[in-house]
């Protein structure tokens, strides 16, 4: 079983996706942090089951409706989460955030 690692930006994404989602609904809030502890432990038996989709960083697809994105690279010392990302923005977006080029 593979240690997951969270960087403090990703902790602090998720930390406002949560606020943003328990004014909506404490219910809403609640299965945000479900579908995470849900995908963490997918992630943390089978590291590579989500597929690649900024080379090297991995994307597991999270929340209900399936709204967010939780980015991670897998290294020899454990999964680093980098990012958890509303995918309702632009892709480039994402990819500037985790300090990647533009796509061409």
């Amino acid at each position: 079983m593979w240690e997951v690692i969270w960087l403090l930006r990703a902790e602090i994404a998720l930390q406002e996706a949560f606020e943003r989602e328990d004014d909506r609904s404490a219910e809403a809030a609640s299965d945000l942090l479900e579908s995470v502890e849900r995908v963490v432990e997918v992630i943390r038996d089978f590291p590579e089951f989500y597929r690649e989709i900024y080379p090297p960083f991995r994307r597991a697809i999270v929340g209900k409706p399936r709204r967010f994105g939780l980015l991670y690279v897998v290294e020899p010392r454990g999964i680093i989460v980098h990012a958890f990302e509303d995918l309702r923005q632009e892709p480039e977006r994402i990819r500037t955030k985790l300090g990647l080029p533009p796509d061409h």
